[in-house]
C-alpha cells in the first residue's frame, strides 16, 4: 500500500469528504488487486461497506424511491430498499434450484475458506414465467446473506433522453455497491436486449453500459436478474452470469405444499380438498394460486362458512349469497376486472363460477 494513499485517506476523513474517502478506499483496494492480494482487496471493500454510515437504518425498514441521505454522488430514485423477511425454505423450489441457491449463499458465508483466485458465485440470471417465484427467491437470498435487497424495476430506469438510461443504470450499480445490498434487476430483458433484435445506437450504448457495470462491480456484490424472456437477452450479457436458474411452471407437488401451508396458517383444522382447489384455481402460477387461496380464505372468514373448502364452496354453492352477488354484478354490466377489484376474487375464478352457474340453469 502506498504511503501517499494513507495520507490522502486521513485527509479525506478529516475534511469529512465522503466522496473522496470512497475514491481513495477503492484505489487502495485496486492497488492490492494489482499486487495479487485479492483477498486483502476484498476485505478492504467489505470493511468500507460495513461502516455505520452505510448500515444506518431509518425509521422505516422499507424505503421506496427516495434518497437515503447523502451517500456519495449516486442517484437512487430508481431503487427500492427492502428488508426481506422470507427465508429460502419458505420458497417453493425444485431440488436443483435449492442446491444452486444454497451453494451461492454458502459461498459468500464461507468465502474465507476459498483459495486465492476462487470467488463465490455472485451473478445469477433467473428465467421463467410470471408468478413462479423469481422475486420471492431474490428476497430470500438477500435474507440468507443478512443483507437488504436493492430492488430495481428497470422499466422505470429507461429514459426517453439520449444517454440518460445508461447513466441511470450506472448509478444503480454504484448505489448497490456503496450500500452493500443484493442488487435485483427485474424485467432484465428491457435493457439487456440482444443487439441483433434491437439494432439502434442507444440500445447498443445501454448494452455496453451493462457489460461495463457487471465487469467492474466488485465480485462480493451479489447481482440477481430476472426475466420472462431469456431468449431476448444478449449472449454477451448472459455469459457474465455464474448461475442460470430456470424456474418451471408450478408443479402439482408445489401447489399442494402451498395449499397445505396456507390452510395450516390461516384455517387450521378446517377440511379442504386439494384436488378441487388445484383444478378450479387454474394451475397458472404460484402467485395466482396464492391469490386464489387468499380469496377463498377471506370468503370463509367473512361469511362465517363452517364447511370444507371444496368444489361446492369454491363454485359458490356452499353459500349462495356470494354467487348471487357475482351474478347481479355481471348482469349489471360490470366488467370482470372491476368485479375482481370489488370482491377480491380473481377474474379467472369469477369467470369459471359464472360459466358453471349459467350452465346449471340451462
Amino acid at each position: 500500500m502506498k504511503s501517499s494513499m494513507v495520507v490522502d485517506l486521513i485527509r479525506a476523513h478529516a475534511a469529512g469528504s465522503e466522496d473522496e474517502f470512497s475514491t481513495i478506499v477503492e484505489a487502495i483496494a485496486a492497488d492490492e488487486d494489482k499486487k495479487g492480494n485479492s483477498v486483502l482487496a476484498s476485505d478492504i471493500r467489505k470493511a468500507y461497506r460495513n461502516m455505520p454510515i452505510y448500515r444506518e437504518e431509518t425509521d422505516q425498514q422499507r424505503m421506496s424511491f427516495q434518497h437515503i441521505g447523502d451517500i456519495g454522488s449516486t442517484e437512487n430514485e430508481y431503487v427500492e430498499i427492502i428488508t426481506p423477511e422470507i427465508e429460502l425454505d419458505d420458497v417453493i423450489l425444485s431440488s436443483d434450484l435449492k442446491r444452486a441457491l444454497n451453494s451461492l449463499v454458502e459461498g459468500h458465508r464461507q468465502s474465507d475458506r476459498l483459495p486465492d483466485g476462487i470467488r463465490p458465485a455472485s451473478r445469477a440470471l433467473m428465467s421463467g414465467p410470471p408468478g413462479c417465484g423469481k422475486t420471492m427467491t431474490a428476497k430470500a437470498v438477500a435474507r440468507s446473506l443478512g443483507l437488504r435487497l436493492a430492488y430495481v424495476r428497470l422499466d422505470t430506469v429507461i429514459s426517453m433522453y439520449m444517454g440518460k438510461t445508461g447513466s441511470n443504470i450506472g448509478s444503480v450499480f454504484d448505489y448497490a455497491y456503496r450500500m452493500g445490498c443484493v442488487l435485483f434487476l427485474d424485467e432484465f430483458d428491457a435493457i439487456a436486449r440482444d443487439r441483433h433484435l434491437d439494432d439502434n445506437g442507444e440500445a447498443k450504448r445501454i448494452l455496453s453500459t451493462i457489460l461495463q457495470c457487471m465487469d467492474n462491480l466488485d465480485r462480493d456484490t451479489v447481482v440477481i436478474a430476472a426475466t420472462n424472456m431469456p431468449e431476448a437477452i444478449d449472449p454477451a450479457v448472459v455469459r457474465r452470469f455464474d448461475l442460470h436458474l430456470e424456474f418451471p411452471p408450478p408443479s402439482e407437488e408445489g401447489m399442494k405444499i402451498l395449499i397445505d401451508r396456507m390452510m395450516s396458517r390461516y384455517l387450521p383444522g378446517r377440511g379442504y380438498n386439494i384436488r378441487d382447489i388445484i383444478d378450479i384455481s387454474g394451475r397458472t402460477s404460484y402467485a395466482h394460486l396464492e391469490t386464489f387461496m387468499e380469496s377463498a380464505i377471506r370468503e370463509v372468514i367473512l361469511s362465517g362458512y363452517e364447511g370444507p373448502i371444496d368444489r361446492s364452496f369454491l363454485l359458490g354453492k356452499g353459500d349462495e349469497e356470494p354467487m348471487k352477488e357475482l351474478v347481479r354484478m355481471h348482469e349489471s354490466g360490470i366488467p370482470l376486472r372491476r368485479m375482481e377489484e370489488l370482491t377480491g376474487i380473481p377474474r379467472s375464478t369469477i369467470s369459471y363460477r359464472l360459466r358453471r352457474y349459467y350452465d346449471s340453469k340451462e
